[in-house]
């Protein structure tokens, strides 16, 4: 390049002005920030040195006895110096001049502790202090009562200390940070007293009571009330009101002071009072009009039906009758029974104002019956328990003291022990006897015991009692007795014998004669009475020997024949001709005369100087025999012809033969006899060629060879 341009590293005026301006910017700017930092630096300087001092001064506090003095007083900054808490050289940082002044210092009670204040003139200026209450009394009544909290401002300058209670009271609470509004917000009376001071000691004190009350009054009673129409309502009844605190403002009001029942409904009343503060109670209370539920009652269709003892012995009906109490109607009703002392659930329908329940089953019953009104009131009601025992009781016993003999027969008196009978559902009543005692003789007292439960069902049962107090009596007949041995008599017949009531029975021994043999004998009877009762008796009878005839023997039909006088003969007159009579007859051998007339043929024979002759009739019809005896001869009455064929009673107490003959009378080995005694044949087999014995009667057929005869003595 040429020599004439400019180098590239110099700087033009533009430049040089530029750079100029901006250092005077720069200048403009930095110059007040130092200034100012050097000022603040000093100024923090002086705060330091201030702090210092004071804690110099708190040193010195705490070394020496400041008091507790709450107004201010100063420390001296040369009495630090002296005391050496503070050094000597001490600056002034601002304007490097000496540190003078004092800290002043005093005692803050609120807080307990001191306060230190530095001041570099140390000159004490105080004004007097000044306290006002303030408060807006628009909150307070005529009465003298707020009821809402109070807001308190403290107005003043100085120390302010203040104090609240309920009676006036000592400040002794500062107020700090400027705070100086307080309120009330207890209820009673509420004192707040204040007092201003300052650092001479001057005080200024103002005190003022607030009465406050934020409750309203108290009303009691006043629940929502439920009365039945048509029913005059005192709405006053049972209502309290109060206040304890400020006290009532005038009475209770109602509005409206009565209501109208004659209707169904709800209806509503205001009660209103007022405390002295102002506060006001009001309550709004229900007062509900209804009816009461419908009325069940229940009544027995047969009033007689229980007894005294609670309990019915047959089915029986329950009468239930509703009452409509609230003049709407009946909407539904039900009903049932329990066979219980419970309840039960109604569950059948039924309309009308009466239902009758049939009660049947035995044991406890209840009906039970619910109802509902179209005023929607429900009421369940159930009867007393019913009792229905219709089962007769198990019926007492009775037993007998008495001696009790035979056939059931009581031989003495008698007295009835009855024993009570039981009922397991109504219980045991009572158990009576129709008699207590038997006395007399009876041939059948009836006793009857009846058993009653308390239900009044009953049953009975007889007893028949018979007595008889008195044995048999027995004598033996008292005329002299003599028989033949075999002789039959019945014993009994020879003694007298009488029985009570209760009857009796004669047993002798032995109960007939034939079987007592010859000699002395004794009969014995004895009468038992149908009660048990014995009596005996005995009777001595004479028995001869009966004679008994052993055998009758053929001796012949002609000649002349010897007689024993010790003997007796029998002549049978067989007759000339079959048809002729059959008869026989005894000689006597005593009178040598024959027996009887009457033998027919027999006259043919004759008894001269003992001996009997016989002269033979025709076919030699008179035949001779002899009766041989057990003992000496008995005299015979007479022998009967009886017949020759044909059946024949016999008598057992006679004695019969039968003649057995051939054809031919003149042969004399067929007289054949067979004697039967007492009803038996003696040497016969009891049956001879057809002919027999059967009881007592005798069989004798299709021949005249075969005669029956008897002998009666």
């Amino acid at each position: 390049m040429g020599g004439g341009h400019l180098s590239n590293n110099a700087f033009t005026l533009v430049e040089l002005l530029g750079v100029l301006i901006i250092l005077a910017i720069i200048s403009l700017i930095t110059i007040p920030i130092i200034d100012n930092a050097i000022k603040n630096s000093r100024e923090e300087a002086y705060k330091r040195t201030v702090e210092n001092i004071i804690t110099a001064a708190r040193n010195y506090g705490t070394s020496n006895n400041l008091g507790y003095e709450t107004v201010k007083r100063p420390l001296y900054i040369s009495e630090l110096q002296n005391e050496g808490f503070l050094s000597l050289d001490i600056k002034n940082p601002i304007d490097e001049s000496d540190m003078t002044g004092c800290v002043w210092y005093y005692w803050d009670e609120g807080h307990k502790q001191y306060i230190f204040e530095y001041d570099s003139e140390c000159e004490l200026v105080e004004t007097d202090p000044t306290i006002n209450i303030v408060y807006n009394e628009s909150l307070v009544n005529s009465n003298g009562w707020a009821k809402e909290n109070v807001a308190v401002t403290l107005e003043g300058n100085g120390n302010i200390k203040y104090c609240m209670g309920t009676s006036a009271c000592e400040p002794n609470e500062i107020v700090e940070n400027g705070v100086n509004t307080k309120f009330i917000t207890n209820e009673g009376t509420t004192y707040i007293c204040a007092i201003a001071s300052n650092t001479l000691g001057t005080t200024n004190k103002e005190c003022i009571n607030i009465k406050l009350d934020k409750t309203a009054p108290n009303i009691e009673g006043v629940e929502d009330l439920i009365v039945n129409k048509d029913v005059t309502v005192d709405l006053t009844n049972g209502v309290t009101y109060n206040d304890s605190l400020s006290g009532l403002d005038g009475t209770l009001t109602i509005t409206p002071s009565s209501v109208d029942t004659s209707v169904i409904g709800t209806k509503q009343a205001t009660y209103r009072v007022a405390d002295k503060a102002g506060n006001v109670r009001e309550v709004v209370r229900n007062i509900i009009v209804d009816a009461e539920a419908p009325t069940i009652v229940f009544s027995l269709a047969d009033s007689n039906v229980i007894n005294t003892n609670g309990w019915a012995n047959k089915d029986f009906y329950v009468k239930a009758s509703i009452t409509d109490n609230s003049g709407t109607g009946i909407k539904s009703a039900s009903s049932c029974v329990t066979n219980t002392s419970g309840e039960c659930t109604p569950i059948a329908t039924f309309s009308g104002t009466t239902k009758d329940s049939l009660i049947s089953t035995e044991g406890n019953n209840r009906v039970c019956v619910q109802v509902t009104d179209n005023n929607n009131k429900t009421i369940k009601v159930c009867s007393d328990t019913y009792k229905l025992d219709k089962t007769a009781p198990v019926v007492g016993t009775a037993t007998f003291t008495g001696t009790l003999g035979s056939n059931n027969w009581y031989t003495s008196d008698v007295t009835v022990n009855k024993a009570n009978g039981s009922d397991v559902l109504s219980g045991h009543s009572s158990t009576t006897s129709s008699v207590s005692s038997i006395t007399s003789n009876t041939s059948g007292t009836i006793i009857t015991i009846t058993t009653t439960d308390l239900a009044g069902n009953s049953a009975s049962r007889n007893y028949a009692i018979k007595v008889d107090k008195n044995a048999p009596t027995l004598v033996a007949k008292s005329s002299n007795v003599e028989i033949t041995e075999g002789e039959s008599n019945v014993v009994s017949n020879y003694f007298t014998v009488s029985y009570g009531i209760s009857g009796g029975s004669l047993s002798c021994s032995p109960t007939n004669t034939s079987v007592l043999s010859a000699g002395a004998q004794t009969l014995s009877c004895t009468a038992t009475g149908g009660n048990g009762k014995k009596v005996t008796s005995t009777k001595q009878i004479t028995v001869n020997m009966k004679q008994t005839i052993l055998s009758i023997e053929y001796l012949g039909y002609d000649g002349t024949f010897d007689v024993d006088s010790t003997k007796t003969y029998m002549i049978i007159y067989f007759g000339d001709t079959p048809s002729e009579p059959k008869t026989a007859t005894v000689v006597d051998s005593d009178t040598e005369e024959f027996g009887n007339g009457t033998a027919g043929k027999i006259s043919t024979a004759s008894y001269l100087n003992g001996k009997i002759i016989l002269i033979q009739g025709k076919m030699c019809a008179n035949r001779l025999f002899v009766i041989n005896f057990n003992g000496e001869s008995k005299k015979i009455n007479s022998i009967n012809y009886i017949g020759d064929y044909g059946t024949f009673d016999i008598d057992s107490n006679k004695i019969y033969f039968i003649l057995k003959t051939s054809g031919s009378v003149n042969t004399d080995v067929e007289s054949e006899i067979f004697l039967i005694e007492n009803g038996k044949p003696i040497g016969w087999t009891g049956n001879e060629s057809g002919h027999y014995i059967d009881g007592n009667q005798i069989y004798i057929t299709g021949s005249s060879h075969y005669r029956l005869y008897s002998i009666e003595f």
